[in-house]
């Protein structure tokens, strides 16, 4: 690039000491033109009698000089023109613009993307994620980025709104399905109270797996558990979303059709996944001891979790994950107050007798020990051996009973007392249903056909065994008809 730009400059410098020469020969040219033009002027003057022949001559001579004057100037005039045209710099031919098929790079694209996505569902068995897909694909003839990457079931895609080279085009690729499913549909049926993925009548609910294959586990109320490859999920099949997972080692938390949580353990620590707040306490010091019989009673699952620890029994908090409360006695039952959703825990301490703590972990009635409780009516009922109290929802008092001998049975609307020598039957107000004829002794001793009470017929029959010395029958049964409101006695030696 130097070497022609020395050259070029070169032939310039020539052209102008050309143009120079040629200036000056074409002013002495002139110069001697008009010199000759007057001596020949003085000689005709002077010379009268040159001849003809001497005259054709002279006119000759002019003309020559006439044409050397000419060429001359023409001369000058195509030295300055190509001066002008060399002194120009040349015009670089530009190459032709390659004209670019935009529909059939996105064509080309495309089922790149179908095979890859295609390859990985049958090797992988989901259907991956455009981040995972796109580094699979090896395309380098043209930069290519799409905003709309859909991909289905099957393995074909739907590409919209690319840019190839960074222009956008017009073009897709592939059909758009809006409704097209990202995994296998699972359909729940429930058919005799039992949950399947089969039936005849329209089913409660589907969802749309992660996977091609997934697997039906088991199905709640609103709730089914999946297995997709080696892992679990919990789904919602009403809403058709994915609430939970994967869990591999892990118990529900259920009672009935109800589920409350997943108890799973990552890396040797306890977790519980709460579904009703899809909240997920982590790290949980201890254990659910799953043998407790109050386990199968589901009400805990609802407001939080016993956990088993070498310091006692921790409850934790559903609502925010915290230890509520520590005890040391071995927790027996659980109470739920329908009304208030407050969880009442009771405990043993001596004997058969208990004590109640509330979800703060509040020892209630001043620590007062009781033998027995109930739940009805948003009113909770405790009982010793002779009394019983009734409390409201707000745990306060609304009746403190009669002190009586003895509470023998307690049942949803009544209870069986011994008021001194009399047998009676009273309601959770104290007040008295009946009260029986024949007196009663300590001598009636209860077994294991004592107490008999027919609901659809609304008649109760409480047979004892007379162990008395002067008894004249080995048999007396009290009888009370509840609709009739009569009340009977009878003795008897054997029992059918």
């Amino acid at each position: 690039e130097t070497s022609s730009t020395a050259q070029l400059e070169e032939l310039q410098e020539l052209i102008q000491e050309r143009k120079k020469v040629d200036n000056l020969e074409s002013t002495k040219d002139l110069t001697n033109i008009t010199e000759l033009v007057k001596e020949e002027t003085k000689k005709e003057q002077v010379e009268e009698e040159i001849d003809v022949d001497f005259k054709d001559v002279k006119d000759n001579k002019v003309v020559t000089i006439i044409i050397v004057l000419i060429v001359g100037i023409l001369l000058g005039i195509g030295i300055f023109a190509a001066y002008n045209f060399f002194s120009k710099p040349k015009k670089v031919e530009e190459a032709p613009k390659q004209v670019i098929d935009y529909e059939k790079v996105i064509n080309e694209y495309g089922k790149i993307v179908s095979s890859e996505a295609k390859k990985y569902i049958e090797e992988f068995d989901e259907i991956p994620t455009w981040q995972v897909l796109s580094d699979l694909i090896t395309y380098d003839d043209y930069e290519i980025a799409c905003q709309v990457h859909n991909i289905y079931i099957d393995g074909s895609i739907y590409l919209q709104h690319c840019k190839v080279n960074n222009k956008s085009v017009k073009y897709t690729y592939g059909t758009l399905m809006e409704d097209a499913k990202t995994g296998k549909e699972l359909n729940i049926y429930k058919d005799d109270n039992k949950y399947t993925v089969s039936g005849d009548s329209e089913p409660v609910g589907s969802i749309v797996c992660n996977t091609v294959n997934c697997e039906f586990y088991k199905a709640f109320d609103k709730y089914v558990i999946v297995k997709e490859k080696n892992a679990y999920y919990l789904y919602n099949y009403v809403s058709n979303t994915l609430d939970f997972g994967p869990f591999t080692d892990f118990t529900l938390l259920n009672y009935n059709d109800e589920l409350y949580g997943v108890y799973y353990t990552v890396d040797g620590q306890n977790n519980i996944y709460n579904v009703t707040l899809g909240k997920t306490l982590k790290n949980i010091k201890g254990s659910i001891d799953f043998n407790k019989e109050y386990i199968d009673t589901g009400i805990q699952y609802k407001y939080g979790y016993l956990i088993t620890s070498d310091n006692g029994y921790n409850f934790i908090n559903l609502k925010t994950g915290n230890i509520s409360f520590n005890i040391k006695e071995e927790i027996k039952s659980f109470i739920e107050d329908i009304k208030s959703g407050i969880l009442y825990i009771t405990a043993t301490t001596t004997g058969n007798k208990f004590k109640v703590y509330n979800s703060n972990g509040k020892l209630m009635f001043n620590g007062e020990e009781f033998t027995d409780f109930k739940v009805l009516d948003n009113s909770l009922i405790t009982f010793n051996e002779t009394t019983f109290k009734v409390y409201d929802s707000k745990l306060n008092i609304k009746v403190t009973s009669n002190n009586y001998n003895r509470i023998l049975r307690i049942y949803d609307s009544f209870i069986v007392v011994v008021d001194k020598k009399a047998l009676k039957l009273v309601d959770y107000n104290d007040k008295v249903i009946t009260t029986f004829e024949q007196e009663w002794s300590d001598d009636y001793k209860i077994f294991d056909r004592t107490f008999e009470y027919n609901t659809e017929k609304n008649i109760l029959k409480l047979t004892f065994e007379n162990t008395s010395e002067d008894k004249e029958h080995n048999y007396i049964m009290y009888s009370y008809n509840f609709g009739a409101k009569l009340s009977n006695v009878e003795e008897f030696d054997t029992i059918e």
